[in-house]
């Protein structure tokens, strides 16, 4: 049996800091993540972005590729004058280190 040359190791981490490999990415999820980049934005702008009515399945998508993505509940007045909670979407720390460590 050989035994390996040392002066040939190659890593075998894979590229990122959680030790995941980098997902692939549906064009959507790329536009998507385009737009999360840039900083936050309400669901209904990324409805737009990503060229889509359901923004939040795609935000779902991401997170089980491992993105973290947070949602918060931003009060406002609907065009009827009463409260709503449409969500604001946002990259955390983790999801853009995740993203730096693919190469984005």
């Amino acid at each position: 049996m050989k035994t390996p040359d040392p002066t040939k190791a190659e890593s075998s981490a894979l590229n990122s800091r959680n030790s995941m490999p980098q997902p692939n990415f549906t064009p959507r999820e790329m536009r998507c993540l385009d737009g999360l980049w840039l900083g936050p934005v309400m669901r209904y702008d990324l409805n737009g972005i990503i060229g889509t009515t359901n923004a939040p399945q795609t935000v779902f998508q991401l997170r089980a590729k491992g993105v973290s993505i947070q949602c918060e509940d931003v009060q406002q007045i609907d065009r009827d004058g009463h409260k709503c909670y449409p969500g604001r979407y946002s990259l955390t720390d983790e999801g853009r280190e995740s993203l730096r460590a693919w190469g984005w």
